[in-house]
Order: C-alpha cells, then sequence, then structure tokens
C-alpha cells in the first residue's frame, strides 16, 4: 500500500473516485457521468494552485482512497499570525477495501502532514458511518458548531 499526494496527473483517477464516492452515497445523478470527469478533473486540476492538498491510496495499481485537505487562512490574533486551519472532506474508501484499516492510515497520514504545517486544526463533517474512525483518531465532536444549510427555491 502506498499513501501518495495527489498529482496533476491523478486528475481523471481523482475524478473517478470522486464520482464512485458521490454515486455511491446518494446514488443519483444529476448530469452525465462524462460531463461530471470533465469538471472534477478541472476542479482538481486548479485546485492543487489553491491551498488544496489531497492524498490517494494505491494497492497494486488501483486507487483505492483518497482525501482532501482545504488550508483556510484564519485572521491574524496578537497570539497568532499566518495561522491555517484545514477542512478535511472527500474521505473515501472504495467499498470492497474497507475494514482493512487504510482509512486509519490514511487519517494517521494527514493528521502527521497538519502538525508538520502546523495547521491550528482540522474539522470535518463527518457521515455517521465513520464518526468512530474520526474519533479514533483523537477527532473530538464540537457542541458549539453551528451550521446554516442554504436552500434554494
Amino acid at each position: 500500500m502506498i499513501i501518495r499526494n495527489a498529482e496533476e496527473a491523478d486528475a481523471f483517477a481523482f475524478a473517478e473516485l470522486r464520482w464512485e464516492f458521490q454515486y455511491d452515497a446518494i446514488h443519483l445523478s444529476a448530469m452525465p457521468k462524462a460531463l461530471f470527469l470533465k469538471e472534477c478533473a478541472t476542479f482538481f486540476r486548479n485546485s492543487l494552485e489553491q491551498k488544496w492538498v489531497h492524498w490517494l491510496v494505491e494497492i497494486g495499481n488501483e486507487i483505492v482512497a483518497m482525501v482532501s485537505i482545504q488550508l483556510i487562512p484564519t485572521i491574524p490574533r496578537p497570539d497568532k499570525i499566518g495561522n491555517y486551519f484545514g477542512y478535511l472532506t472527500n474521505f473515501y474508501t472504495k467499498p470492497a477495501f474497507r475494514g482493512k484499516g487504510i482509512g486509519q492510515e490514511l487519517l494517521q497520514t494527514v493528521q502527521s502532514w497538519a502538525v508538520g504545517q502546523k495547521l491550528e486544526l482540522l474539522i470535518v463533517w463527518s457521515s455517521e458511518e465513520a464518526v468512530l474512525l474520526y474519533k479514533k483518531s483523537g477527532f473530538v465532536e464540537n457542541p458549539t458548531l453551528l451550521e446554516w444549510l442554504i436552500t434554494l427555491a
């Protein structure tokens, strides 16, 4: 198993895995797959220059898991200037590879990277199924985190 940073050459593989992740999660598609793959690959290539970091897990020649972090700058404070926090998203492992510790090892890799980057914190909006994975890795629930969902008519 190889855990590595994704590169521009991974754009199509990233988009394919993202399609599988989202299709697996919602079981429907609002657009044709080919259009989604094109748009997602473009997003991926552009994101590499815009404070995003992506990791992939390879087993053999197959990409089986991924995770993304968006770096978000914090407003300067008297005690901290130039800080970031990380928004952890797009965490997905193909169903056939779940329960083998791959997600846990990938999350540990991201956490070690975050410590090395001196991020202030990592945040994640977890699925119910993944809460235990995050808690095992030291994430805690925050009762002061609120969200306002915007619905368009």
